[in-house]
């Protein structure tokens, strides 16, 4: 009280705000910690954990967890494949060389470090998931009996558990006549959803056997370190001075050669669930963004002033408001043996009497027909933000530019596109989003087969499905890996609206 009777009026009168204003932010905070920071966590702590919709993990023994660190953990247990070793060491010197250098951001600095820390985690991995596993357990019985009955019946369960993985049987005398029994399994897996993700045992075959390839992942992180150093348009080294443009050259072709080889062998059609999985993601984010940006030129025409302009956008717009269930099913009938399109295709000659394309059922063609239809659907919805872009385009300049004698496509080319970059780099990174996030489409239209079957059909296949066992720490495991891919680009994006901002 003594206190705030000496604050000044200006001092109190700040404070009274603040109360306010943290009072009333105090209920949207409550609200993202329940529903969005707690369930992020959980969901990355229940992806070390072997944890299905039967039974719920009930952990103990965390006070253990110094104790039992520091006796069973040694590097001694380093055993893995050449390229995490060659990772590692790239990682590390290049994290090195980063903390050395004045001319390397923060941002790098942390990454660079953060990655290294990854790897060693996960060559490090197995002795840590030993050591966790006598930890991390759940109590399937707990019971005190009488000392005689008591240990008649342990003797029982040993018998019944003595071919169980990783469950224990555990006595302890409390009184002179009773005994404590429970039946322990461990529960900690470590990394073993994440190793059952990333190795791929043709591409670790590749790579342990062709020793250029690590040379070449050596090459193409130091190049892309060191050009990202020197980003200027020369570099001194000793008394030689070396032109960028080369280094560019060079390293960009590294890079693609790179991309080529771990494309082929990564996402081979032998590979795992995941890299299938993360195949079909990383096309949905290369196809449809891009073809998103067609909507610019939807904009463009409903931005004309002519009669029934309205209606024209009303049209375009339905679909956005419209079920994604309804929409499914009735491209479902357009693109069935029978259907429409087949029919269509018949009726102008393209396709004979009697023969018929399946175009959800085609391997080569399924992922594309729903790519479609996610196209299809979003074009409403991105023409209404770039038609708020266009709307804030000075009208003099258009006038300029066309009594300067600027061309339809002139304008689009020098006057709209330059103007709503903003705007298209918004609207990328929104569709970016939802295309790594699709499931609808796919749910409806091909009930997620291996072909059309995305990151997020996939989380949903091994929690919630019968086929994929009901597993959630997998499906916990996978929806990490997401969400980090997910933020990886939507960093890109804002880095690049960053530096739009400021054009």
């Amino acid at each position: 009280m003594f206190i705030w009777r000496n604050l000044s009026y200006k001092r109190k009168l700040e404070l009274r705000k603040n109360a306010i204003s943290y009072g009333f932010l105090f209920l949207p905070l409550l609200l993202l910690t329940v529903f969005k920071f707690y369930p992020i966590f959980r969901g990355i702590y229940i992806s070390f954990l072997d944890y299905n919709i039967f039974k719920h993990p009930v952990v103990g023994g965390i006070q253990q967890f110094l104790i039992k660190f520091g006796d069973n953990f040694s590097l001694s247990g380093l055993s893995t494949s050449p390229l995490l070793l060659t990772l590692l060491g790239a990682t590390g010197i290049c994290a090195g060389l980063s903390l050395l250098s004045d001319r390397t951001s923060r941002t790098v600095q942390i990454g660079l470090i953060f990655f290294f820390l990854i790897i060693l985690t996960i060559i490090s991995g197995p002795v840590i998931n030993e050591t966790m596993t006598e930890i991390n357990y759940t109590v399937r019985q707990d019971r005190v009996l009488p000392l005689e009955s008591g240990q008649n019946y342990a003797d029982v369960l040993k018998k019944r558990y003595e071919n169980k993985e990783n469950i224990e049987v555990v006595t302890e005398k409390i009184d002179e006549d009773k005994l404590h029994i429970q039946v322990i399994k461990s529960m900690w897996v470590g990394l073993q959803h994440y190793n059952r993700m990333f190795i791929n045992r043709k591409f670790q075959s590749f790579a342990n056997g062709n020793y250029w390839y690590l040379a070449l992942v050596v090459a193409v992180f130091f190049g892309g370190f060191f050009l990202y150093l020197y980003s200027g348009e020369e570099f001194e080294l000793g008394r030689l001075s070396f032109s960028t443009f080369p280094l560019k050259i060079f390293v960009f072709t590294l890079l693609a050669v790179f991309l080529a080889i771990t494309w082929r062998y990564l996402f081979h059609s032998e590979s795992s669930l995941f890299y299938q999985g993360m195949k079909n993601s990383l096309t949905y984010i290369l196809v449809v963004p891009p073809l998103q940006i067609a909507s610019v030129l939807v904009a463009i025409l409903v931005n004309q002033r002519i009669p029934g302009v309205r209606i024209f956008r009303t049209l375009f717009y339905i679909p956005v408001i419209s079920g994604v269930v309804i929409i499914g099913y009735t491209w479902k009938m357009v693109f069935s043996s029978t259907g429409l399109l087949n029919g269509v295709l018949r009726s102008v000659g393209l396709l004979a009497q009697g023969e018929t394309i399946a175009w959800l059922g085609n391997s080569s063609i399924a992922l594309w027909v729903v790519m479609f239809v996610t196209f299809w659907r979003g074009i409403g919805y991105y023409m209404i933000l770039y038609l708020a872009g266009l709307q804030g385009v000075s009208k003099d300049v258009i006038e300029a530019a066309k009594v300067d004698g600027a061309s339809g496509w002139q304008l689009i080319r020098r006057i709209y596109f330059p103007l709503l970059k903003p705007t298209i780099i918004v609207c990328s990174m929104l569709s970016t989003i939802a295309a790594l996030k699709v499931f609808s489409e796919i749910y409806v239209l091909t009930r997620g087969t291996a072909d059309t079957q995305t990151m997020v059909y996939l989380i949903y296949q091994k929690a919630f499905d019968p086929d994929g066992g009901f597993h959630l720490g997998l499906s916990s495991a996978l929806a990490v890996v997401l969400s980090i891919v997910i933020g990886g680009i939507s960093l890109l994006l804002f880095r690049l609206r960053g530096k739009e901002a400021y054009v």
